[in-house]
């Protein structure tokens, strides 16, 4: 395995990541992160992190 390649990969979407949250304000994203939650919980994958 290419675990530099790999690395570098991961780094440059986290950037992207960070760079997109400080753009669209992070209320945006919290709406974001509960809707996702949701639909995990409806479709019976409910993450671990998220309170039952």
């Amino acid at each position: 395995m290419n675990f530099g390649g790999e690395l570098k990969r991961l780094q440059h979407r986290r950037k992207s990541m960070q760079s997109w949250s400080q753009e669209a304000g992070q209320e945006t994203v919290d709406k974001t992160a509960s809707r996702l939650l949701d639909v995990s919980a409806s479709n019976g994958s409910t993450p671990t992190a998220a309170p039952l």
